[in-house]
């Protein structure tokens, strides 16, 4: 999910989450989260089918803008709200920094879910209907509801479709 996205998508969830300051992020391990990380806050990981396991963080949903790409002597990820990482002197921040979305995030209220699948184009979202209206309705998104029997193959997006000549 793209940055713009992400943001517009985390406005309308605060409004429907009893507690945005009690958040999860899930990292998904493919990305290379791992090295980033002490062993305390890698375990436990979330293991999902596969090879699809995630680091989660806790954090309000507010710190989502925090997820970033962090680059030293090799590229390397990290949450620098808990790391405190300062670029390389020779490096502009905006240079040294790029944000990135996480796969998952949900609250501990557990009012609503949202994954970004590694091997899709697609985010789910789960939710009351009140949650999924406001985000079909959202100007800033591009969303509908979609049902369980509906494809998130390539050809199945009547929007962003793109014809092979």
């Amino acid at each position: 999910m793209d940055i713009r996205t992400l943001d517009a998508l985390c406005d309308v969830l605060t409004d429907h989450t009893a507690d945005a300051a009690h958040c999860f992020f899930g990292l998904c391990t493919i990305y290379g989260w791992l090295d980033s990380f002490s062993a305390e806050k890698l375990l436990p990981l979330l293991d999902l089918p596969y090879d699809r396991n995630h680091i989660v963080l806790s954090e309000p949903l507010s710190a989502v803008d925090q997820i970033v790409y962090a680059w030293s002597d090799s590229l390397r990820m990290t949450l620098v709200a808990k790391q405190g990482i300062k670029p390389p002197p020779r490096l502009d921040p905006s240079e040294f920094l790029r944000r990135e979305a996480p796969n998952l995030i949900w609250p501990a209220d557990h009012s609503w879910f949202v994954a970004s699948e590694v091997d899709f184009d697609s985010t789910l979202v789960g939710g009351r209907a009140m949650l999924i209206d406001a985000i079909v309705e959202s100007p800033k998104l591009e969303a509908w509801q979609v049902e369980p029997a509906d494809s998130l193959a390539d050809d199945a997006d009547n929007v962003n479709r793109v014809s092979v000549d």
